[in-house]
């Protein structure tokens, strides 16, 4: 009963002592919206949308590459502006990548799916150790024949405008 009742009290000891010296973690990556979507897309069509990226504590440049996965290989599709390897600036929470599907116009009337991985890294000199993050965005692009139209306001203003 003593040998049980001392190795827990070692054990109670040694468990403070590790959360008392160490420190947390305080890394975070990760994107706003995690998908890039259209339902209604034609042949020949041309689509853009922003994911923001975000960064939890951004005191380091961030080197940051994408890579596309998708079975249908609609990679060719794709673009990114600022491009597939950028490097984000120290002190930057949100950064935004603006991502562009040209539709080719002899696509075929199907849903495209695939991933965009977004592999953030730091962008240490040599040998330094560097420990990467990643997130994830679903791709999901509907070409059809149907037509679609939308059109939303989003910000009417009306000027204080007097004659004379």
């Amino acid at each position: 009963m003593k040998i049980y009742l001392a190795f827990s009290t070692i054990s109670a000891i040694l468990l403070i002592a590790f959360f008392a010296y160490t420190s947390p973690v305080e890394a975070g990556f990760g994107i706003s919206p995690p998908w890039f979507k259209n339902t209604h897309l034609s042949p020949g069509a041309h689509y853009e949308q922003n994911i923001w990226l975000v960064q939890g504590k951004p005191d380091k440049d961030v080197k940051v590459t994408v890579t596309v996965e998708s079975a249908e290989a609609i990679e060719s599709w794709l673009s990114f502006d600022p491009g597939k390897e950028f490097v984000i600036p120290a002190g930057t929470n949100q950064f935004p990548v603006r991502i562009i599907a040209d539709v080719p116009k002899d696509a075929g009337y199907a849903i495209y799916t695939g991933k965009l991985h977004f592999v953030a890294g730091g962008t240490g000199g040599e040998g330094a150790v560097s420990i990467q993050l990643g997130s994830l965005a679903d791709i999901s692009l509907t070409v059809t024949d149907e037509e679609y139209t939308d059109f939303n306001i989003k910000y009417v203003e009306i000027n204080n405008i007097e004659e004379g």
